[in-house]
């Protein structure tokens, strides 16, 4: 009878090993960061077909947007802490009742920031077209190449000014009850104010991504798969021991 739970002990524990082995395998399939792989080769990069870009560091719709003096989330810090955009204003004047002299505030102040955000994107995407062409070039330096980024780096910030500047302007032009009825028709009143107030809302309801490519995700079925293996050692072993005080 020894011999037996022996047997089956041994039996439990190399099934455990094999399935932590096998998850192994399966982890590692899905830690490629985003790559994709190939039949009969490495995987490729996510940046595979972007060499054939105009700008490299510029996808067409990024130059559309700067070149139109969109927004492209540069206000976000304001639109999602209650400061809200002038365009956005405008396009619901009748749900928040805008009056006429905010309504002509509203209007400057968006001609301000398309006129300004404009100027400031094409002198960003001319900076952009010139590091691409240094690179090309195979002869740009060090020097050169800290020159270039620190003009994009403060023409970049100065283009987030032009838009977070305005969402700060128009919450001054509003009432505190028109910023509240805007939040609501922008659909992140209740969102925001619920985190603001410690509800349920900060709770995730999904653990955090690692970040790891399926690491964690991995480690945790692995794990998973040993402790329901190694568990049922366990179950035996009781199971035996009853046995034994019962004969």
């Amino acid at each position: 009878m020894r011999k037996l739970g022996s047997v089956l002990v041994c039996l439990v524990i190399a099934l455990a090993l094999s399935a932590y082995a096998q998850g192994g395998e399966h982890g590692g399939e899905h830690a490629g960061h985003g790559e994709t792989p190939t039949a009969d080769g490495p995987p490729h990069s996510p940046y595979a077909g972007e060499q054939d870009r105009e700008i490299k560091a510029l996808s067409p719709q990024e130059v559309r947007d700067l070149l139109e003096g969109r927004g492209a989330s540069l206000a976000l810090p304001a639109e999602l802490n209650h400061y809200p955009g002038p365009k956005h204003v405008i396009e619901l004047a009748d749900e928040l009742g805008l009056k006429p002299e905010q309504l002509h505030a509203a209007r400057e102040l968006e001609a301000g920031v398309l006129r300004n955000a404009k100027a400031l994107g094409e002198r960003i995407v001319g900076k952009e077209r010139e590091l691409d062409r240094e690179f090309r070039s195979g002869r740009i330096a060090l020097e050169r190449l800290r020159e270039l980024t620190g003009e994009i780096g403060e023409l970049e910030g100065e283009l987030r000014v032009v838009h977070l500047g305005a969402h700060l302007e128009m919450r001054e032009v509003l009432t505190p009850e028109q910023v509240v009825r805007y939040d609501d028709l922008r659909g992140y009143g209740s969102g925001v104010h619920g985190r603001r107030h410690g509800t349920e809302s900060d709770v995730p309801s999904d653990p955090p991504d690692t970040g790891a490519g399926g690491l964690s995700d991995s480690r945790g079925n692995r794990g998973a798969a040993l402790a329901a293996a190694l568990g049922l050692p366990v179950v035996l072993a009781g199971a035996y021991a009853l046995r034994r005080r019962h004969a």
